[in-house]
């Protein structure tokens, strides 16, 4: 099924703006949905803790995206995106891609193409890293890398998980 990620950018804790670690629990379900058209992460408040709850008490059912980051001060293509799989299953990602579309454009464009998630897994309630392959710069092992030519450029861009059947 199709994940759009859509809901206002949050103020992390730690020096670039992001909620928690890689492959960590986060702080609160709040990174999941992140809406990169308002500038980037770090600049709008933070959702109410009545909206916080809210989408905590919301588990998913399926793989979801569950932390960006979108450029740092360490560069603009210290890029991350990371999958949650909340399932007790593990989830083959074979066929899967991430897309991101612009506000100036009508159709999403390749972020990470099938061909990278070809034969990966997320383990049940594991989580998955896809970083950019020459930008990256957390200490973090990487379980998948795209191309450093396709950015996230975190002004007006929506990102959108799709599954193996392109839904």
């Amino acid at each position: 099924s199709l994940i759009r990620i859509r809901h206002r950018a949050v103020r992390g804790t730690g020096p670039s703006g992001i909620l928690g670690t890689p492959k960590m629990d986060n702080s609160t379900r709040q990174a999941a949905q992140i809406n990169l058209s308002r500038g980037g992460l770090g600049s709008a408040p933070p959702l109410p803790p009545q909206e916080i709850a809210a989408v905590a008490s919301q588990e998913a059912t399926h793989v979801v995206i569950s932390e960006i980051q979108a450029g740092t001060d360490a560069g603009q293509n210290d890029e991350f995106i990371e999958l949650y799989n909340p399932t007790n299953a593990e989830v083959s990602l074979t066929g899967w891609s991430l897309k991101k579309k612009t506000s100036g454009s009508d159709e999403p464009k390749a972020l990470v193409v099938a061909s990278r998630l070809e034969g990966k897994r997320i383990p049940a309630q594991g989580y998955l890293l896809l970083v950019n392959e020459e930008g990256y710069k957390g200490s973090v092992a990487a379980d998948v890398a795209w191309a450093k030519s396709n950015t996230i450029a975190y002004t007006n861009n929506s990102v959108a998980l799709y599954d193996a059947s392109g839904a």
